[in-house]
C-alpha cells in the first residue's frame, strides 16, 4: 500500500513539474506583429526585433520616396502649357496607376455603404405611425381618382353598349315578323318560323308577367311593386319599337316600289 502511495506521489510532482515548465516557457502575451516569441528566452530576439524594424524603415521610406516624386510630377505638371497638359495628365495617370487605385477606392466605399442600414430608406404606406400620414399619402397619390373614374366609366359604358346590341336584335326580330314572306316555305315551317319570331318579339313581356305572379304568390310587396313597374316599361317598350319598325318597313316599301317602277320604266 505504501509502495503505490510513493507511485501515485511521483507521478503527481511529476506532473505539476511539467506544468510549471510549460507555462514558464510560452508567454502570456499573444503573439504581435514586429514583437519576438518569447520574454528574452530566444537567442534571435534582438535579431528579429531589428529586422522587423529594418523592414518597416525601408517601407515607409518607400512610400515617403513615392509621394514625394508624384508631388513633383504635379508640380511639372502644372508648369506645363495648354498644348502638352492633355499629354503630360494622361501619362502621369498611366504610371501611377491612379485611375485604378480611384476606381478600387470608390467601389469599396460604395460596397461599405451598400451592406450598411446607415443609408435612408423609402417607406412603405403601411409603416406609417398616424392615420393623418396615410392620409397624407392617399392624397399625394395622383391616378387615385383617375383610376375610380376610369372603372366607373368602363361599367357604364359596358351597360349601354349591352343595351344598345339588346335593342337591335329586338328590333331586328320585329323586322323579321313584319316581312316575314309566307310564299318561300311550306306550310308547317311558316307556321313554326312565325310562332318562334312571336315568342322571340313577348319573351320580355312573359318574363315581367311571371315576375308578378311570382311576387304575388310571396306576397312580397316590394318585389311586387318593382315587377309591376318592370312590366309597364316593357309594354311602353314593345309599343315604341312596333312603332318604329312600321315606319321603318313604310319607308323602305316606298322606296322598293319606286325602284321597282323605275325598272319597269327602264324595261320599256
Amino acid at each position: 500500500m505504501k509502495e503505490k502511495n510513493k507511485k501515485f506521489e511521483f507521478f503527481l510532482n511529476f506532473i505539476t513539474f511539467t506544468l510549471l515548465i510549460l507555462t514558464w516557457y510560452y508567454p502570456d502575451e499573444g503573439i504581435s506583429p514586429g514583437k519576438p516569441f518569447g520574454q528574452g528566452t530566444q537567442s534571435s530576439s534582438s535579431l528579429h526585433i531589428r529586422t522587423s524594424r529594418l523592414l518597416r524603415g525601408n517601407i515607409e521610406q518607400d512610400v515617403n520616396q513615392k509621394y514625394a516624386s508624384l508631388r513633383e510630377s504635379i508640380k511639372q505638371l502644372v508648369k506645363e502649357d495648354d498644348a502638352n497638359f492633355k499629354r503630360k495628365l494622361i501619362s502621369l495617370l498611366r504610371d501611377h496607376q491612379i485611375d485604378n487605385k480611384f476606381i478600387s477606392t470608390l467601389m469599396k466605399k460604395c460596397g461599405e455603404l451598400k451592406n450598411t442600414d446607415s443609408y435612408r430608406k423609402g417607406r412603405h404606406p403601411s409603416k406609417y405611425e398616424n392615420m393623418h400620414d396615410k392620409e397624407l399619402y392617399k392624397s399625394r397619390d395622383p391616378n387615385r381618382g383617375l383610376k375610380h373614374r376610369q372603372s366607373k366609366k368602363g361599367f357604364f359604358s359596358s351597360l349601354s353598349k349591352f343595351l344598345k346590341n339588346s335593342d337591335a336584335l329586338y328590333e331586328q326580330e320585329f323586322i323579321k315578323l313584319i316581312t316575314y314572306d309566307d310564299r318561300t316555305s311550306s306550310r308547317a315551317k311558316r307556321t313554326s318560323g312565325k310562332l318562334k319570331l312571336y315568342f322571340n318579339i313577348i319573351s320580355p313581356l312573359l318574363t315581367c308577367a311571371l315576375f308578378v305572379l311570382g311576387s304575388l304568390v310571396l306576397y312580397h310587396p316590394v318585389v311586387f311593386l318593382s315587377s309591376v313597374i318592370a312590366y309597364l316599361i316593357t309594354v311602353f317598350y314593345m309599343l315604341y319599337k312596333s312603332v318604329i319598325v312600321s315606319k321603318k318597313c313604310s319607308i323602305q316599301d316606298r322606296v322598293n316600289k319606286k325602284r321597282r317602277s323605275e325598272l319597269t320604266a327602264a324595261r320599256r
